[in-house]
């Protein structure tokens, strides 16, 4: 599966949820490994970035189920 793949939905259309939740994980994963390398300590993830991190996963099962 090539990764341009990934981000079209079952009709080939981009899917910009899915979008979305990549971009949203891949950002806050990120800074999180940075701030953890630079203090040289396993930072906790804000509550804040959990929470919008299942909003984003929670409109991604309801956008699935109301497609259908």
């Amino acid at each position: 599966m090539k990764i341009a793949q990934f981000f079209n939905d079952d009709t080939g259309q981009l899917s910009s949820m899915r979008l979305i939740f990549i971009l949203w994980g891949v950002g806050v994963f990120g800074v999180w490994g940075a701030v953890s390398i630079m203090t040289k300590t396993l930072s906790a993830i804000p509550i804040g970035a959990v929470e919008i991190m299942g909003m984003c996963l929670a409109s991604k099962v309801v956008q699935s189920f109301a497609e259908k």
